[in-house]
């Protein structure tokens, strides 16, 4: 597997994402893909408008989307779950189509540029590039490397579902400073309680620490 980011500027980001959304938002981030096909996307996401009048109900994101509000930071920010197609712009969704692969993160749109993250095969990558050129967007790009996933990962002694528990919660920024999603939304994101939840984190940060710990002595 291959991991490709790339960063567009104004012009050429506005030619994917369209050009009212990036002239409105001071900066937006994924913090959870959940879903991605040609027709059906969806994601948790962090978003701040530079117009602090701006609502989230009020902002476009395509036509017939499912929004809901997670939460409302103190800057101003909203963290949102988002289904609909991938995309405002139809340049979009012909990328997912044509070129393959899957969206990771980085995912971000700040100081007018987008920054973009893909997984999948070499042949997926290349052809990502090779539709870019062939619409005329200009890229600037930063990774083109293996996407490696070690086996010696403290990762690797966790459950399935701790496993999940403690990267969601990472992706998610739960253990940012300050924290940019709450358990309960979290849980909410797994399809289980937030006292599942925190049982489940608990249990896997407790398992990583006895690793870390041990392979220090």
């Amino acid at each position: 597997m291959r991991r490709l980011i790339i960063e567009l500027d104004t012009e050429d980001a506005a030619k994917l994402v369209g050009e009212r959304t990036l002239r409105g938002i001071e900066y937006m981030e994924a913090l959870s893909f959940l879903k991605e096909d040609p027709q059906d996307f969806a994601g948790i996401f962090k978003i701040k408008f530079k117009n602090p009048k701006t609502k989230l109900k009020d902002f476009s994101f395509g036509k017939h989307p499912q929004v809901q509000q997670l939460e409302r930071g103190k800057d101003g920010s909203y963290t949102f779950y988002y289904r609909g197609r991938p995309g405002v712009d139809k340049q979009t969704r012909k990328l997912w189509k044509e070129g393959g692969g899957y969206l990771s993160t980085p995912y971000e749109i700040r100081d007018n540029k987008l920054k973009l993250t893909f997984l999948g095969s070499g042949k997926e990558m290349k052809s990502i590039i090779r539709f870019l050129r062939k619409i005329g967007i200009r890229y600037n790009l930063k990774v083109l490397t293996d996407a490696r996933f070690s086996r010696n990962s403290p990762l690797s002694r966790l459950t399935d579902k701790q496993r999940s528990v403690i990267t969601t919660a990472f992706n998610h920024g739960y253990y940012d400073i300050p924290r940019k999603i709450g358990s309960t939304e979290l849980g909410k994101s797994l399809g289980i309680g937030n006292p599942a939840f925190v049982m489940h984190r608990r249990k896997a940060e407790r398992r990583i620490m006895a690793e870390l710990l041990s392979e220090s002595h």
